[in-house]
């Protein structure tokens, strides 16, 4: 988050979609969750997990 430049990186929100013709799921950032977790529209399908990266160093996602 260091590269965004957010004025206070606590309250940081942040949601990771795999295209905008894909808005049906998202990884959130942790910040983020109790807010969805209040719309009824949205479903969580899991807790918190670590991000991944690959040997070349590219964020590893089950997207592509």
């Amino acid at each position: 988050m260091k590269k965004c430049c957010a004025p206070n990186p606590a309250r940081f929100r942040f949601l990771r979609i795999p295209d905008t013709l894909h808005l049906d799921r998202g990884y959130a950032l942790e910040a983020l969750l109790p807010e969805l977790a209040a719309l009824e529209r949205v479903k969580i399908l899991s807790g918190p997990e670590p991000m991944r990266f690959g040997a070349d160093g590219g964020l590893e996602d089950p997207w592509w």
